[in-house]
Formats: C-alpha cells, sequence, structure tokens
C-alpha cells in the first residue's frame, strides 16, 4: 500500500470514528437524561435497561478510542499536535472510564434495590 493510500485510509478511518464516537456521546447523554428521571417515574426495569445501555456505550467508546490510539498514523513525540491530542482524549477516555464504572456500581446498586424514591442521590451523582 502505498503512502498516498495509507494517508486516504486513516484520513477515511479517522472521519468514521469521530462521527461513531460523536454519535455514542449524544447516546450517551440522551441514555443519561433519560435515566435520570426513572427513579422519580418509579420505572425500575426501564431505569436498569437504560444504564445497561448507558455502559455498553461507555465500553464502545472505550474500545473505539484504543483503536484509534493504536491506528494513529501519529505518536505523542510527534510535536504540539500528537502531544495534544493523546492527553486531550486521554483525559477524556479516562473520565469515560471512570463514568463507565460509577455507572456499573450503580446499576449493581439498581438491581438489589439500593435506591429507594426518595433517596438515589449515588445514582444522580454519577450522572
Amino acid at each position: 500500500m502505498s503512502t498516498a493510500e495509507r494517508t486516504q485510509l486513516y484520513s477515511l478511518l479517522e472521519t468514521k470514528l469521530a462521527l461513531v464516537s460523536e454519535l455514542n456521546e449524544v447516546s450517551e447523554d440522551e441514555d443519561s437524561l433519560y435515566h435520570s428521571e426513572q427513579p422519580y417515574a418509579n420505572y425500575r426495569r426501564d431505569g436498569i435497561t437504560a444504564l445497561i445501555i448507558t455502559i455498553v456505550f461507555g465500553l464502545l467508546f472505550t474500545g473505539l478510542q484504543l483503536f484509534e490510539y493504536q491506528t494513529a498514523p501519529f505518536t505523542i513525540a510527534d510535536g504540539i499536535y500528537g502531544s495534544t491530542f493523546f492527553v486531550t482524549t486521554g483525559f477524556h477516555g479516562l473520565h469515560v472510564m471512570v463514568g463507565t464504572l460509577f455507572l456499573f456500581v450503580c446499576l449493581l446498586r439498581h438491581i438489589f434495590y439500593h435506591f429507594l424514591r426518595e433517596q438515589h442521590f449515588g445514582l444522580e451523582a454519577a450522572i
């Protein structure tokens, strides 16, 4: 594969990954907003389903970011672009991983009836 073809492939892949990541982010936000209303409405099954979907999206995002890191045609040592890219996306990835872990703990607590209609601050804080 020539350098021009490889560059074109990376550009296409980068565009598709950016689109999928953005759609993932939007759907995570929507799921979180949807789920934040669930304790008040007392829809336990819907709340558990929404949490599972949000956790899956968080894992999907983390996997896509790992793939993007492995296939990136530059490194953190390639000047200001490489270092800025990896630092900013790295902090965002860490944010998503910690949030996914928090939501997983909330899912377990929700499954085991640890949240009440009037008492669910842990869930609100995780969202």
